[in-house]
């Protein structure tokens, strides 16, 4: 029994630091490990919901902007585009809708004395623009004129973005539209001598950049190109 006694003498002082050592720096990089996929996910979570909200801003504008110039082609008073005006934060643009189904047809169907390409159309006017304040999106609920860069009706905008959860921090309009000829060739707009641009092809360029507003680290930018439904004859 002494000679077995003497085998069975446990772990020295030593050797049970140098094991607990090891084992809290296993542990250690186990909960790294854990904290680091945790963050990980956090920040993917952020950059989908940011990603998201940004895209449904995007997704509007894109769908509204497609219906400016809506009217009768080549009508007497009125073009394809009734109005289009953009800056680098601010774009404004218009179509005009008939008052009845029969106002492209020229004719005086209300027998009020004036053809109903000339009074049966009415002006709405719509637009989007980035706050002064650099935070939010409005987009234009009254259907009156204005201008891009004027005095602006706080009542007659609302918001798109809830700047306490998302904030708005670039928006560009960048117009790229593009003349043809009678051949359907690309030519310069302000052509004056043969070939000559018949008809302006509208195609604007929008950028929305935006950031978490409980972590401003998270950012992201969305890019859409708009092709107006409508040409412009020139």
């Amino acid at each position: 029994m002494k000679n077995l006694a003497k085998y069975i003498r446990g772990f020295s002082l030593v050797e049970l630091m140098v094991g607990s050592a090891a084992g809290l720096i296993v542990i250690a990089g186990a909960i790294g490990l854990v904290i680091s996929i945790l963050a990980s996910n956090s920040d993917t979570v952020k950059a989908s919901r940011l990603n998201q909200d940004l895209n449904s801003i995007m997704a509007i504008m894109v769908n509204e902007i497609r219906r400016a110039g809506h009217g009768c082609f080549g009508k007497a008073g009125f073009t394809t585009i009734s109005s289009l005006e953009t800056t680098n934060t601010c774009i404004h643009y218009a179509y005009s809708p008939a008052k009845n189904m029969e106002g492209c047809d020229g004719l005086d169907n209300d027998s009020d004395g004036t053809n109903d390409e000339l009074d049966e159309f009415i002006q709405l006017h719509y637009g989007f623009l980035l706050h002064d304040d650099g935070d939010k999106i409005l987009m234009r609920t009254a259907s009156s004129a204005f201008t891009c860069g004027g005095s602006l009706t706080a009542s007659n905008w609302e918001a798109m973005n809830n700047e306490d959860e998302v904030e708005i921090t670039v928006f560009s309009v960048t117009d790229n539209s593009r003349c043809l000829d009678n051949d359907g060739l690309i030519v310069s707009c302000t052509a004056t001598t043969a070939p000559l641009p018949v008809v302006r092809v509208r195609r604007l360029d929008l950028s929305l950049t935006g950031r978490l507003t409980q972590d401003i680290a998270v950012t992201s930018t969305v890019q859409e190109t708009v092709r107006i439904r409508n040409n412009e004859p020139l």
